[in-house]
């Protein structure tokens, strides 16, 4: 191996080294966001509570639509009952 090849590698496994401590500091921040808005300590958890507010999610939606589909009801019901019959 020549010292232009060692130089490269040298290069790169100092590019590798920096790019790993980005990641794990990206890894941090993020395990730290969890922890604080979902109250996560790990990707597990995380995963669970995703779980949960994603059945939360659902039974809000239908919640919603048979509301919505209750208030299309009345409105077509006032409207016919208003309308004049001729």
């Amino acid at each position: 191996m020549t010292a232009r090849e060692l130089e490269q590698l040298k290069q790169q496994i100092e590019q590798a080294r920096t790019d790993r401590d980005q990641t794990q500091g990206a890894i941090t921040q993020l395990m730290k966001q969890l922890k604080e808005e979902f109250g996560c300590k790990t990707v597990e958890e995380a995963r669970e509570k995703l779980k949960e507010l994603q059945k939360e999610l659902d039974t809000l939606s239908e919640k919603m639509d048979k509301k919505t589909a209750e208030l299309e009801r009345m409105v077509s019901e006032r409207n016919t009952a208003s309308s004049p019959r001729g």
